[in-house]
């Protein structure tokens, strides 16, 4: 979000003047805040790195990391969203695949959570029919969120920023844009 503070206040410059170098300024510092999200979102790898093992993942990948990546993934999708009329089209799967990322591992998370709470409920170990068959759907849910985590997270590496982010600033730099 500092990066977001610096370009309202870098937006707010171009705006209060008709020098067009103001607006190149803000097009040239445009990458490093995109590259500088994207390298903070793909730094997770070193510390949540994907392992044969599925539950050598989750044990890696404790609840406060996945946490941490979501935000991270919020992060550089708000600044691909605030840049969306600068990045144009091109922006728009990466925002898209970001979007997805959140929303399975924010579902995972509320299913943690629900696992939690009916476990707690069934604290004697005496639990009704329904109850046991609420925990173990709510296992089931939670197993295939972590599975698409899993899934998608191998691909959203260093290479994967480079590529969406240079893709996203394409319209900025191609040639003839700076008049």
């Amino acid at each position: 979000l500092q990066a977001a503070d610096a370009t309202i206040v870098m937006c707010a410059a171009a705006r209060n003047t008709d020098r067009p170098a103001n607006l190149y300024r803000l097009q040239d510092s445009l990458a490093l805040i995109l590259f500088q999200a994207a390298s903070a979102f793909t730094s997770w790898h070193n510390t949540c790195p994907v392992v044969p093992d599925l539950e050598a993942d989750l044990a890696i990948c404790d609840e406060e990391i996945m946490h941490c990546i979501r935000i991270s993934a919020r992060h550089l999708r708000y600044c691909l969203e605030f840049f969306a009329s600068i990045t144009g089209y091109n922006a728009l799967s990466t925002i898209t695949e970001l979007r997805r990322l959140q929303d399975i591992l924010g579902s995972w998370h509320d299913l943690l959570i629900t696992d939690r709470y009916l476990n707690k409920l069934d604290k004697d170990g005496e639990t009704s029919g329904q109850l046991e068959k609420l925990i173990a759907d709510a296992g089931v849910r939670k197993q295939e969120k972590a599975d698409s985590f899993r899934q998608i997270w191998t691909e959203y590496n260093a290479g994967w920023a480079y590529q969406n982010i240079r893709k996203s600033l394409n319209n900025i730099y191609k040639p003839g844009s700076r008049k």
